[in-house]
């Protein structure tokens, strides 16, 4: 085999094993919030107001700036 094609296979390799962990990390981020949901650790209502605060404060130092 020559190094071109050795290292053409160890970038798809790695970019494989790279897009493989980016996608189970957002899917397991998606199933930790919807269990705890479930669980009723957190509080639907709570959260969207707590993430609206965030997103108003966001806005107002995009303004500023």
């Amino acid at each position: 085999m020559s190094t071109d094609l050795i290292l053409l296979h160890i970038v798809f390799i790695a970019s494989c094993v790279y897009f493989s962990w980016a996608s189970g990390k957002k899917y397991g981020r998606g199933e930790m919030f919807e269990d705890m949901l479930d669980q009723e650790l957190l509080d639907l209502n709570k959260t969207k107001k707590f993430i609206g605060e965030i997103a108003e404060q966001e806005q107002i130092k995009k303004k500023l700036k």
